[in-house]
Formats: structure tokens, sequence, C-alpha cells
């Protein structure tokens, strides 16, 4: 994160915007899977989420694998195909299908769906 906030331009936004505040939590991910070898479960547990927004790179190794652990855990997903990445569109495509039939995650883009699992107050 350093060296993009020195670069300067977009990459500095960028890291900006992705860079933890006091009272955020983050997680080191050594795996393909954020489950995989982390504190995550645990964490997730303690806080009592039940539904995940899961974004990244790249959506058929990552996101997916990432996606797959949180399905077999019984958490409710969406994956919003504008904030992930593959290295083409085929496996882009490929990847969005199974997070859509096999995790039975939402799917829609981020700008399409403001409130992805219906916690909007009426």
């Amino acid at each position: 994160m350093a060296s993009c906030h020195e670069r300067g331009g977009a990459s500095a936004r960028l890291a900006k915007g992705l860079t933890p505040e006091p009272g955020h939590y983050h997680v080191l991910k050594p795996k393909h899977s954020a489950f995989r070898a982390t504190a995550l479960p645990i964490l997730l547990q303690q806080l009592g989420v039940e539904r995940l927004a899961i974004t990244g790179i790249a959506t058929d190794s990552c996101v997916l694998a990432t996606a797959l652990d949180a399905h077999m855990r019984s958490y409710r997903l969406w994956v919003p195909g504008d904030c992930t990445a593959a290295r083409t569109q085929t496996l882009q495509r490929a990847a969005m299908h199974l997070l859509r039939h096999t995790c039975d995650a939402e799917v829609a883009a981020s700008s399409g769906r403001r409130d992805p699992f219906g916690l909007a107050r009426k």
C-alpha cells in the first residue's frame, strides 16, 4: 500500500480507499480461499455474520474458492461481477455461472442492486 500511496494518481486513490481504518478488520489471505489458513471463520462467527459480499481477483480462482468455502458454511453470498476480474471474459463468465448455480450466489452488479440481501429499512 505504501508504494501505491507514494506513486500518486489512480494508484494512490485506490490504495486510500482500500486502506483499513481504525476499527476495521482485515485478514491476511495466504491461499486461494479466504477461509483456508486464516482466522476468518472464527472472526465471522464472533461477529455473527450470515451474509458475505465477495470481490477480488481472480474470479475463477480465489473468488470462486472463497465462495465455495462460504457456501459450505451456509453463508448467503453476493458476488458483484463488476467487482471481480479473471484473465479472460470466458473464465469470468464461467466462474460467475458456477457462483450463481453452485453457490446460490447473488451475482448482480454493484450498481445493479443496492440491497442484495434485502436489508433496506422500509
